[in-house]
């Protein structure tokens, strides 16, 4: 990578986090484009070369994640099958107990006022890996698809849980429940 390059990417992730660092302390609707550019000490060239809208810094949010998981898995190496769908759950749930229900609920509120679509993106390293070890442990009738998008249905619904009630519970704990519930509904475990 040279020099430029780098650059490059150095900018972008200023943006992203001085954005993110913002969303923390005021509602991702009153935080203007000036005051991230301002925050990241960046043009507003920048910003729009970088991303499009203030709505595409979600997006890339979920991008990060699923960069971070792929490394995770790759250092962990979980067991396929159940180990591994409970493994890449668990993950999920972890970051957005790190990120907090504020910022979680930005990212949720975001995904339904927008048609940004990445989260639901099959290609998505966490779509890509769950299905696979659903294929593994999956002995009955159901579709590999229906018992994947039923995990996350879950996963989802708990976090946006965990948001409303202001993550006054412990989110991997019940979103490991739910899993569980979901495993056994389909006969995987």
């Amino acid at each position: 990578m040279n020099q430029r390059e780098r650059q490059k990417l150095e900018t972008r992730r200023k943006i992203f986090e001085s954005a993110f660092s913002l969303f923390r302390k005021r509602s991702f609707d009153t935080v203007k484009i000036t005051d991230i550019v301002k925050l990241a000490d960046v043009s507003v060239g920048a910003f729009y070369y970088h991303y499009p809208t203030k709505e595409t810094l979600i997006d890339e949010g979920y991008r990060e994640f699923d960069e971070k998981l792929e490394k995770a898995w790759r250092i962990d190496e979980p067991k396929p099958g159940v180990e591994t769908i409970k493994y890449l759950i668990k993950v999920q749930l972890k970051d957005v107990q790190d990120k907090g229900y504020e910022i979680t609920g930005i990212f949720f509120k975001n995904q339904v006022g927008t048609s940004n679509t990445y989260l639901f993106t099959k290609g998505r390293f966490l779509y890509k890996k769950l299905y696979e070890n659903v294929k593994l442990v999956n002995k009955k009738d159901y579709s590999d698809d229906e018992i994947t998008d039923s995990i996350l249905r879950v996963s989802r619904g708990a976090i946006y849980d965990w948001c409303l009630h202001k993550g006054n519970f412990d989110i991997i704990k019940t979103g490991l429940q739910g899993l569980e519930m979901v495993l056994s509904y389909y006969k995987t475990i």
